[in-house]
């Protein structure tokens, strides 16, 4: 048997958390609302959720910045960040 090492055989990746969002996505009942979601470790997200429905659209702009187009909603509603190793960061309204 050989012998190695393997110094980077992990990298910790932080939970998004998702401190805000604007509008509320219940604004409309249509749907297609445009929502800008702030917060933290965004990079490497794969996808938004409004009360547990994925968005029409959503595009990660920064670490810190995410926007996203919910689908027909009506009431307030959870607005969850799911990452690339599937952490979650959600808040409610």
């Amino acid at each position: 048997m050989g012998s190695g090492s393997q110094s980077n055989a992990f990298t910790y990746v932080p939970a998004p958390t998702v401190t805000g969002h604007r509008p509320r996505p219940s604004a409309t009942t249509a749907g297609g609302t445009t929502v800008t979601i702030t917060g933290t470790n965004f990079s490497g997200g794969r996808a938004v959720n409004f009360a547990g429905t994925g968005a029409t659209t959503y595009t990660v702009v920064s670490a810190t910045q995410i926007t996203a187009t919910s689908r027909r909603e009506c009431g307030p509603v959870n607005v969850t960040v799911v990452h690339l190793r599937r952490h979650v960061g959600h808040l409610g309204c």
